[in-house]
């Protein structure tokens, strides 16, 4: 456990390269390693960011399920829906709700060739970005999402615009050092807006 707290207090993430630094033995699922990265990447953004006006970054927040009529006992049986990492600036009317994954970013297709994004975390980014919608809330009509993971054989850069939100599926190599680790995340285009240029009007890249 100290390890751990020394490895998010100084920035080092988790990679499978040998190097200075050992924390314990792991799987790429295993959780504590997932947590390991999810707070290293929000710490960069809580440090990026303070020096930046506007901004704020929250870690772990909980959104609620948008219930309308409901039997008596629905909300004790819904699972939490609790956010890696939220930036908002209230200056720009922007949200971005971040996701880790300390996974692999593509999985083989199930049906025909080639390679795809995982299922299951597109739809957990989606309802993440849907569910905080209100018509008084500007920030979460054009909220944006961001799949972050680390690369493990392919670096992947990816965006998309789905019913008013921008999605980005990107990956960081943690076999850089730590110094090119951080200024790859700072490539990440968070401070501004998706770059959508090459998106036709049709959704179509």
């Amino acid at each position: 456990m100290v390890s751990l707290a020394r490895a998010v207090f100084e920035l080092v993430l988790p990679t499978e390269q040998e190097g200075v630094r050992s924390l314990f033995k792991a799987s790429r699922g295993d959780t504590a390693f997932r947590k390991l990265f999810e707070r290293a990447i929000g710490r960069f953004f809580a440090e990026e960011l303070s020096r930046k006006e506007g901004w704020r970054v929250y870690p772990g927040k909980q959104i609620s399920w948008p219930v309308g009529a409901a039997s008596p006992g629905i909300r004790a049986h819904l699972p939490m829906m609790v956010t890696d990492i939220i930036l908002e600036n209230e200056r720009e009317d922007r949200r971005i709700i971040i996701d880790t994954k300390f996974t692999s970013i593509l999985t083989d297709a199930h049906y025909g060739m080639g390679q795809r994004f995982k299922t299951g975390h597109i739809y957990q980014l989606y309802a993440y970005l849907r569910s905080q919608e209100k018509e008084d809330d500007p920030r979460s009509l054009n909220s944006e999402g961001i799949l972050l993971y680390p690369a493990l054989g392919v670096d992947v850069d990816e965006a998309a615009e789905l019913q008013g939100h921008r999605l980005r599926f990107a990956t960081v190599n943690l076999a850089q050092p730590t110094a090119s680790v951080i200024e790859t995340l700072r490539q990440l285009p968070v401070l501004s807006r998706l770059d959508m240029s090459h998106i036709s009007a049709t959704g179509q890249a």
